[in-house]
């Protein structure tokens, strides 16, 4: 993909993966500190948090369009990727301290990478048919000037 594209998706994405890590946080909270309180500085830590949960992505650019085995292949190299670095990050920060609280983790992060993921499929098949829903307009629009000649 295109880097305009990624950047682009990037920004778009931003907003979902900084809500995603908000959430993930209250259900991480609720299981394992109940009593957690954060100041106000936290709100911050979960900006730069998201910001580098979203760097990953660059894994994508590509001046020429990916092959569908390429395209997993970043895919998986992506997820490693973000995992790897959001567990550091999130360990650097405090976020978990035993073994229990980093599988946990591991698994929230995974939860939020296939929501986000999710949505973008989703859009991507609204896309899909606004597109096909023109091409058809534009199929039909053509056999009526034809028709008309």
């Amino acid at each position: 993909m295109e880097p305009k594209k990624i950047i682009g998706k990037i920004i778009l994405g931003y907003p979902i993966i900084y809500g995603g890590s908000m959430m993930a946080t209250y259900l991480f909270c609720m299981i394992f500190d109940r009593n957690a309180t954060f100041s106000l500085d936290y709100f911050g830590y979960m900006f730069l948090f998201a910001l580098v949960g979203d760097l990953p992505s660059l894994v994508f650019c590509s001046k020429r369009k990916l092959s569908k085995k390429e395209w997993n292949i970043r895919l998986l190299l992506h997820f490693i990727l973000l995992e790897t670095v959001l567990l550091v990050f999130a360990g650097i920060l405090g976020m978990y301290h035993t073994l229990t609280e980093g599988i946990f983790f591991f698994v929230l992060v995974m939860a939020v990478y296939v929501m986000v993921r999710g949505l973008a499929f989703a859009g991507d098949i609204l896309e899909v048919k606004k597109i096909n829903a023109k091409l058809r307009e534009r199929k039909l629009e053509s056999k009526n000037s034809e028709t008309e000649v």
